[in-house]
C-alpha cells in the first residue's frame, strides 16, 4: 500500500532520528516530517547530539513515539567470514 506522505498519516507523531544531519537520517526525518509527523533529529557526533536530547525533544514536541536508530560507524568492510569482528 503506497500512501502519499501529504496524507498526514502520521499526525500527532514525534519521532526520533539520530545521524538526522545529514544524508539517509536527514531524508528519514525529512519525509517523517512530510509525512505530518513532528520529526526530531540530531547528529551523530558528539556536539550535534547534545544540542538535542530525548529529554529536549518531549519538553518541546512531547513523548517521543518512534527511534530511527541511523547513526552509525563503519566496522570493517569484506566477507564476514574473512573479517575480524574486534
Amino acid at each position: 500500500m503506497n500512501r502519499d506522505p501529504s496524507e498526514g498519516h502520521l499526525d500527532g507523531q514525534v519521532p526520533f532520528v539520530t545521524g538526522g544531519g545529514r544524508g539517509l537520517g536527514r531524508a528519514f526525518a525529512e519525509a517523517l516530517a512530510a509525512a505530518g509527523a513532528a520529526a526530531a533529529a540530531v547528529g551523530r557526533s558528539a556536539g550535534q547530539v547534545e544540542k538535542s536530547s530525548v529529554q529536549d525533544v518531549e519538553q518541546h514536541l512531547g513523548p517521543v513515539d518512534l527511534l530511527v536508530n541511523n547513526a552509525g560507524v563503519s566496522g570493517p568492510i569484506g566477507p564476514i567470514d574473512q573479517t575480524d569482528p574486534e
